[in-house]
């Protein structure tokens, strides 16, 4: 499904995960089984400056900040919770539906692609370093 912004959003079904990481920080232990009840919707791809603009057209002051997200079609980046939560209610009566941020157990489960490591991508150094970007890589 694509709405009228051009924000694919993927269907995500029910299921079980463990959730947490029993070698990761304090506040991801103990690992845990959560279970999702019901189907939900997340977008494919993070939020962009353009259709984050749309709603809130003064946040183009932040493009470039720290030298971040620069373009159009870049992920949107200074957006605090609460606003995340406006654009969320300003899309819902945009598109006529319900829009909301993921619960901590939906984003993780959405995330992890059904695997067990600690990344959806597998585990080790090597493979972070392809994917993640932190401080190792982005200096």
């Amino acid at each position: 499904m694509t709405n009228s912004l051009n924000m694919e959003m993927m269907q995500i079904p029910v299921g079980s995960f463990d959730m947490g990481h029993r070698d990761g920080d304090p506040d991801e232990r103990p690992v845990h089984r959560v279970d999702i009840s019901r189907p939900f919707a997340i977008g494919a791809m993070p939020v962009t400056n353009a259709q984050y603009e749309l709603f809130d057209p003064e946040h183009r002051r932040w493009r470039g900040e720290r030298g971040l997200s620069t373009q159009d079609d870049e992920a949107v980046v200074f957006v605090s919770w609460h606003n995340a939560v406006r654009f969320c209610a300003w899309l819902s009566r945009r598109e006529g539906g319900a829009y909301r941020l993921p619960t901590e157990a939906e984003w993780e489960y959405a995330c992890r692609s059904r695997e067990s490591t600690a990344y959806s991508f597998g585990k080790g150094t090597k493979i972070i370093d392809q994917f993640g970007w932190h401080k190792r890589n982005s200096e």
